[in-house]
């Protein structure tokens, strides 16, 4: 995504958020697409975000839980197995942490969810693309992913896969 940016001549910082400099800006919207889970510390971020939003500025944490529908639950564990525990395998994300939700709104912000659900399909190429950019898969030892690539792609885990998209919008704005 850096590249693509820089490629069309948009400005790329790139740091922590925690490290990020500010320089004296302020930002009317502040995301976090499927990244918020990444903080190492979740409160001071938020009142990083507080002192950088202009008056009606708001915060929007965003999610999308892929989940399988015609390829099942059970076909893709099987896949996984030897590679990443069941235990890893949740979805994570800050949209749907109420702990952070609450954390959030002890904060000051107000917290409005929206939220969309739509089918998709995927070839199994592209499938296995998206798995690899899932945070769980993310933190794997690398000595551990280039085994998973094909076990993803054998079996029934070949067939192309129909799963929905629930998504999510968490609007949050400073009270």
């Amino acid at each position: 995504m850096a590249r693509v940016a820089v490629d069309n001549g948009i400005p790329l910082e790139q740091a922590t958020f925690e490290d990020w400099r500010l320089s004296g800006r302020s930002f009317d919207l502040v995301v976090f697409a499927q990244s918020f889970h990444w903080v190492q510390q979740p409160q001071a971020a938020l009142d990083k975000i507080a002192s950088i939003l202009c008056p009606g500025g708001h915060l929007a944490p965003l999610s999308n839980r892929i989940t399988p529908v015609s390829k099942t639950r059970q076909e893709l564990d099987e896949a996984y197995v030897g590679h990443l525990d069941a235990s890893a395998r949740p979805a994570i994300d800050a949209a749907h942490d109420d702990e952070l939700m609450t954390m959030i709104q002890t904060r000051g912000y107000t917290v409005e969810r929206r939220h969309v659900t739509e089918r998709l399909h995927y070839t199994t190429d592209a499938w296995v693309n998206m798995v690899f950019t899932y945070s769980n898969v993310l933190a794997l030892p690398l000595r551990r992913v280039p085994t998973s690539v094909p076990a993803l792609n054998t079996g029934s885990a070949r067939r192309e896969s129909t799963p929905k998209n629930d998504a999510t919008a968490v609007i949050c704005t400073p009270a």
